[in-house]
């Protein structure tokens, strides 16, 4: 099973969502442009993530919240898998 919300977002259903988006704009969702989007998005988070992890490892910073974001790097792991159609490990 994934962690985190089947939502898009955790805000709204997916397919409600793109089917709102395609009537209200003309145009409809091309999934294939929402996962790339969307695997750069995780890509950017991932990034932030390991940069704040290393500056609390390195001892530039006390900050104890940035430790906590070894927790979120796997789920962004599974999520960018995921998008990119790679194997899951496990």
């Amino acid at each position: 099973t994934s962690p985190g919300s089947t939502l898009l977002n955790a805000v709204a259903d997916r397919e409600w969502f793109h089917r709102r988006y395609t009537e209200l704009s003309g145009s409809p969702v091309d999934p294939a442009v929402v996962d790339t989007f969307a695997a750069l998005g995780a890509l950017m988070l991932f990034a932030i993530m390991t940069t704040g992890l290393r500056v609390y490892a390195t001892g530039d910073t006390k900050d104890i919240r940035l430790a906590w974001t070894r927790f979120v790097l796997p789920g962004v792991r599974q999520d960018l898998s995921r998008l990119m159609g790679w194997p899951s490990a496990g």
